[in-house]
């Protein structure tokens, strides 16, 4: 059985238990993790151990990125690190995308922007600015750009439980709409259209349709499936369906009971 693979993305060393956890949080759920370090990951014989990850995103479906401290070792030829070039490939893949940046390395990045052009800044955790680039590219990104601090490893999963169970609900309400378009619409009998004005106008009934016609056996069978209620009058029938009320003859109801058989499409 196929289930969703999940690529974690971010600097080793210094969130190494952070990505453990994780791991054994969406194998929890049943899904599959993709990590590195685990050998989640086919390295292509002839290629860079670099580019294989890479490659391995777009075998994924979610990709959890998560922004440390650290802004990690450059991809070989880039001026990029490696985590940076995997969320831009993710970007490129157009896969759900959770960032997550530890709030002290948020602080950071906002004091950098308050003193832009500063000719030093100290930072109180932040080793690499270029971390700030890979945070500016997540919040100006189109698609994707929701970035959510954390103090914790609990931070992260609590909204991962929540994000990915709205998810689910949204995809079967997809799949739940796609079913019910499918759906043959039931077709009308000829002489519905007369039948339901006749009705609206007479009784005030609106809400006919030609399935409850083919599930009432008679008239006022047909009011009661609408919601409506009958009182027997001896002669007469008082009706009251939508919150209107009128007085019909039997021998009016007797020719609705004709007619609403002659309309039945089964």
């Amino acid at each position: 059985m196929s289930c969703p693979r999940i690529f974690v993305s971010s600097t080793y060393y210094d969130l190494k238990h952070v990505r453990e956890i994780i791991r054994k949080f969406i194998e929890d759920l049943g899904f599959e993790p993709v990590l590195s370090e685990f050998s989640d990951i086919f390295y292509q014989p002839g290629d860079t151990v670099q580019n294989s990850c890479l490659g391995e995103i777009s075998n994924c479906d979610i990709f959890v990125l998560i922004v440390g401290k650290r802004y990690g070792s450059c991809f070989p030829g880039d001026t990029l690190s490696i985590t940076h070039k995997e969320y831009i490939e993710a970007q490129n893949q157009s896969i759900p995308i959770y960032s997550f940046v530890d709030l002290d390395v948020l602080h950071d990045f906002e004091f950098h922007n308050r003193n832009t052009g500063s000719a030093k800044c100290e930072y109180r955790v932040v080793d690499d600015v270029k971390v700030f680039d890979l945070i500016t590219d997540i919040q100006k990104a189109s698609t994707n750009n929701a970035l959510i601090s954390f103090t914790s490893i609990a931070d992260i999963l609590n909204h991962l439980k929540k994000q990915w169970a709205s998810l689910l609900k949204n995809y079967l309400q997809d799949e739940l709409l796609k079913v019910s378009r499918q759906k043959p619409k039931e077709k009308s009998h000829e002489n519905f259209a007369e039948f339901e004005k006749k009705l609206k106008d007479f009784i005030g009934i609106t809400n006919l349709t030609q399935a409850t016609v083919n599930q009432a056996n008679s008239f006022i069978e047909l009011v009661k499936l609408l919601g409506g209620s009958i009182v027997d009058l001896v002669t007469d029938y008082k009706i009251t369906v939508n919150g209107s009320t009128t007085n019909v003859g039997k021998e009016v109801v007797r020719i609705f009971d004709s007619e609403l058989v002659a309309i039945k499409t089964e």
